[in-house]
């Protein structure tokens, strides 16, 4: 199954996708940062920002999504 964690470089975000990879997910992460931790084999990191139309609709069959916006 695959997940995509946006912004997924920040701390938050960063654990959840570790815990995906720990549960057998593969994830991809949506950021405008590339993530400071090792992100494994199971983890595939996309450079952009999802105010990005065409960006988004080249991703396609996500099971999941992880939108989170802090402030």
């Amino acid at each position: 199954m695959k997940a995509l964690v946006t912004g997924g470089s920040s701390f938050i975000e960063s654990h959840i996708v570790e815990r995906l990879c720990k549960k057998g997910y593969d994830s991809v992460i949506l950021d405008i940062a590339p993530p400071e931790l090792d992100i494994g084999n199971n983890t595939e990191f996309i450079k952009g920002d999802v105010r990005q139309y065409d960006l988004l609709k080249k991703i396609k069959r996500m099971l999941i999504t992880f939108s989170m916006r802090l402030r």
